[in-house]
This record gives C-alpha cells, sequence and structure tokens, in this order.
C-alpha cells in the first residue's frame, strides 16, 4: 500500500518538525 508508506513518512517528517519547534521553543 503505496499511501501507508506516505502516511508513515509524512508523519516523521511531522515528528521531526515537532521536535525541532520544541528545541526553538525552548531556546
Amino acid at each position: 500500500q503505496p499511501g501507508r508508506r506516505i502516511t508513515t513518512l509524512r508523519h516523521q517528517e511531522l515528528g521531526m518538525s515537532v521536535r525541532t519547534a520544541m528545541i526553538s521553543a525552548r531556546r
């Protein structure tokens, strides 16, 4: 299911963005 792969990739990208945002907010 390619759709599932895209969702996982998007989820990973979102997690990285959230992590970066949290680090930026901490500063």
